[in-house]
């Protein structure tokens, strides 16, 4: 099963236009069509799935002491091997030619590097070698698209902005003098993670924007 976890699109421009708070009604707004929005939905569309980051990387030679199916192949020969493809790549490589590996995909170099001019011809300036760019085989890709993905986020499953956490904390304090930690997740429409909703309110705290009182399931939090 494929896992990931959320991150922002970044700079990318959005189609949808930033909803606008109005304080007499308590509500978001489309500042175009002044209809009611959910700033929660405006805010996912700025993010997209990533793949989850894995300590975890397979070895291809060492993965046949443990192999989950029968091999004929020790970790002795597919060391041997890999070896031999290694000096395969090198050898082809280095001399501008792709590598294709039956199966699996081609591996081609990237350059990097500006075109001038000296004189009437075009030179290289600092050109060089940036990378290797694998292209995969179309049966690899398409099995690999079938690969099932579980849709639920691992770990944090939203970001909130500073704008977002100061209209959450301005409705809270509207109603009462102290809040509570489930107070903040319900607000935030249960949408932050535990992990998050903890470093945000130490965040705050730390920042002097609220004030901890008690421990516990006495906590509570108060602003200056």
């Amino acid at each position: 099963m494929i896992r990931f976890t959320i991150s922002n699109r970044g700079s990318l421009p959005s189609d949808d236009p930033e909803p606008i708070y109005d304080k007499e009604e308590k509500v978001y707004k489309n500042p175009e069509t002044g209809e009611v929005v959910n700033p929660l939905v405006t805010q996912a569309r700025k993010f997209v799935p990533r793949l989850r980051g894995s300590n975890q990387t397979v070895d291809a030679a060492t993965y046949f002491r443990d192999c989950p199916w029968p091999s004929t192949a020790t970790e002795g020969q597919m060391s041997l091997c890999l070896g031999e493809l290694r000096r395969l790549f090198l050898h082809e490589l280095c001399k501008g030619s792709s590598v294709h590996l039956p199966g699996l995909g081609t591996f081609t170099l990237t350059l990097r590097g500006d075109i001038e001019l000296r004189g009437k011809d075009y030179h290289g300036k600092d050109v060089r070698v940036d990378g290797l760019r694998f292209t995969p085989d179309r049966e690899l890709l398409q099995e690999v698209r079938d690969f099932e993905v579980d849709q639920t986020p691992y770990g944090q499953a939203y970001f909130t902005s500073q704008v977002d956490t100061d209209q959450l904390l301005n409705d809270l304090f509207a109603k009462q003098t102290t809040i509570t930690r489930r107070d903040l997740e319900l607000a935030a429409g249960l949408v932050l993670s535990k992990h998050r909703l903890s470093n945000l309110l130490k965040q705050l705290v730390t920042d002097g924007r609220l004030i901890k009182e008690g421990s516990g399931n006495q906590t509570r939090y108060r602003r200056p």
